[in-house]
Protein backbone atom coordinates (compact mmCIF):
# COMPACT_ATOMS: atom_id res chain seq x y z
CA UNK A 1 0.00 0.00 0.00
CA UNK A 2 1.98 2.85 -1.28
CA UNK A 3 1.49 6.14 0.44
CA UNK A 4 2.18 9.41 -1.43
CA UNK A 5 3.55 12.43 0.71
CA UNK A 6 2.55 15.67 -0.77
CA UNK A 7 3.12 19.34 0.83
CA UNK A 8 0.90 19.40 3.22
CA UNK A 9 -0.70 16.21 2.94
CA UNK A 10 -0.54 12.71 2.06
CA UNK A 11 -2.73 10.16 -0.32
CA UNK A 12 -2.67 6.26 1.18
CA UNK A 13 -3.23 3.87 -2.49
CA UNK A 14 -4.45 0.71 -2.20
CA UNK A 15 -2.63 -1.65 -4.41
CA UNK A 16 -5.31 -3.16 -6.65
CA UNK A 17 -6.26 -6.99 -6.66
CA UNK A 18 -6.71 -9.04 -9.93
CA UNK A 19 -10.60 -8.93 -9.26
CA UNK A 20 -10.69 -5.65 -8.89
CA UNK A 21 -12.68 -3.42 -11.40
CA UNK A 22 -13.30 -0.05 -10.56
CA UNK A 23 -11.72 2.58 -8.05
CA UNK A 24 -12.72 5.38 -6.54
CA UNK A 25 -11.08 8.00 -4.11
CA UNK A 26 -12.16 8.99 -1.07
CA UNK A 27 -12.15 11.49 1.44
CA UNK A 28 -13.08 12.74 4.83
CA UNK A 29 -14.48 16.55 5.62
CA UNK A 30 -15.42 18.13 8.78
CA UNK A 31 -17.53 16.93 11.17
CA UNK A 32 -21.28 17.98 11.04
CA UNK A 33 -22.38 16.48 15.10
CA UNK A 34 -18.66 16.71 16.23
CA UNK A 35 -18.11 13.63 16.11
CA UNK A 36 -18.18 11.87 12.69
CA UNK A 37 -16.30 13.38 9.11
CA UNK A 38 -18.51 13.83 6.59
CA UNK A 39 -17.54 11.54 3.95
CA UNK A 40 -16.88 12.33 0.18
CA UNK A 41 -16.38 10.10 -2.74
CA UNK A 42 -14.73 11.09 -6.21
CA UNK A 43 -16.63 9.24 -9.55
CA UNK A 44 -16.35 5.44 -10.03
CA UNK A 45 -13.62 4.60 -12.58
CA UNK A 46 -12.84 1.44 -14.48
CA UNK A 47 -9.36 0.09 -12.56
CA UNK A 48 -7.87 1.08 -16.06
CA UNK A 49 -7.93 4.61 -14.81
CA UNK A 50 -6.22 3.86 -11.05
CA UNK A 51 -2.91 5.46 -12.27
CA UNK A 52 -5.20 8.77 -13.31
CA UNK A 53 -7.21 8.62 -9.94
CA UNK A 54 -3.90 8.03 -8.17
CA UNK A 55 -2.79 11.43 -10.28
CA UNK A 56 -5.78 12.97 -9.08
CA UNK A 57 -6.05 12.38 -5.38
CA UNK A 58 -2.02 13.53 -5.30
CA UNK A 59 -3.14 16.59 -7.56
CA UNK A 60 -5.63 17.42 -4.90
CA UNK A 61 -4.23 16.62 -1.43
CA UNK A 62 -2.49 19.85 -0.43
CA UNK A 63 -5.91 21.46 -0.67
CA UNK A 64 -7.13 19.36 2.23
CA UNK A 65 -6.96 18.80 5.65
CA UNK A 66 -7.04 15.21 5.80
CA UNK A 67 -5.68 12.19 3.61
CA UNK A 68 -7.32 10.78 0.59
CA UNK A 69 -7.66 7.10 0.21
CA UNK A 70 -7.63 5.56 -3.11
CA UNK A 71 -9.85 2.69 -2.83
CA UNK A 72 -9.68 -0.34 -6.24
CA UNK A 73 -13.02 -2.33 -5.33
CA UNK A 74 -14.28 -5.59 -6.92
CA UNK A 75 -17.18 -5.36 -9.16
CA UNK A 76 -20.03 -6.03 -6.78
CA UNK A 77 -18.72 -3.76 -4.32
CA UNK A 78 -18.79 -1.04 -7.13
CA UNK A 79 -22.65 -2.03 -7.58
CA UNK A 80 -23.03 -1.66 -3.98
CA UNK A 81 -22.15 2.19 -3.76
CA UNK A 82 -24.29 5.16 -3.47
CA UNK A 83 -23.42 6.19 -6.89
CA UNK A 84 -24.42 2.92 -8.87
CA UNK A 85 -26.87 2.42 -7.10
CA UNK A 86 -28.57 5.99 -8.04
CA UNK A 87 -27.56 5.20 -11.97
CA UNK A 88 -29.87 2.14 -11.71
CA UNK A 89 -32.60 3.80 -10.23
CA UNK A 90 -32.83 6.30 -12.89
CA UNK A 91 -33.21 3.53 -15.97
CA UNK A 92 -36.23 3.68 -17.57
CA UNK A 93 -37.89 0.40 -17.66
CA UNK A 94 -36.84 0.22 -21.24
CA UNK A 95 -32.68 0.56 -19.99
CA UNK A 96 -33.49 -1.73 -17.06
CA UNK A 97 -34.82 -4.37 -19.89
CA UNK A 98 -32.10 -4.17 -22.31
CA UNK A 99 -29.30 -4.18 -18.80
CA UNK A 100 -31.10 -7.78 -18.35
CA UNK A 101 -30.76 -9.27 -21.38
CA UNK A 102 -27.13 -7.79 -21.67
CA UNK A 103 -26.96 -9.91 -18.71
CA UNK A 104 -28.39 -12.82 -19.31
CA UNK A 105 -26.26 -13.50 -22.40
CA UNK A 106 -23.37 -12.57 -20.48
CA UNK A 107 -23.74 -15.35 -17.73
CA UNK A 108 -24.70 -17.66 -20.83
CA UNK A 109 -21.85 -16.97 -22.25
CA UNK A 110 -20.07 -17.52 -19.42
CA UNK A 111 -21.27 -20.56 -18.79
CA UNK A 112 -20.46 -21.89 -22.33
CA UNK A 113 -16.95 -20.93 -22.81
CA UNK A 114 -15.57 -20.34 -19.68
CA UNK A 115 -13.18 -23.07 -18.11
CA UNK A 116 -13.20 -22.21 -14.45
CA UNK A 117 -16.09 -24.57 -13.28
CA UNK A 118 -16.33 -22.46 -10.15
CA UNK A 119 -17.22 -19.33 -12.27
CA UNK A 120 -19.82 -21.32 -14.34
CA UNK A 121 -21.55 -22.25 -11.22
CA UNK A 122 -21.61 -18.72 -9.90
CA UNK A 123 -22.95 -17.77 -13.21
CA UNK A 124 -25.60 -20.79 -13.22
CA UNK A 125 -26.31 -18.88 -9.72
CA UNK A 126 -26.98 -15.48 -10.57
CA UNK A 127 -29.49 -16.81 -13.44
CA UNK A 128 -31.47 -19.03 -10.90
CA UNK A 129 -31.32 -15.77 -9.21
CA UNK A 130 -32.74 -13.71 -12.21
CA UNK A 131 -35.12 -16.71 -12.33
CA UNK A 132 -34.02 -17.12 -15.78
CA UNK A 133 -33.40 -21.20 -15.03
CA UNK A 134 -34.85 -23.40 -12.51
CA UNK A 135 -32.95 -25.73 -10.34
Amino acid sequence: MPVIKTNNNRVVADDPEPDDTHVQVLWLGPTQDGRHFKQFLGPLLPIEDYDDAVAWAANIADAMVHPLYVLPMTGVEALRTEQAQQAVATLTDQQRGELRRQMVATLAQIMRDCDDRAVRADAYELLQQMKVVRP
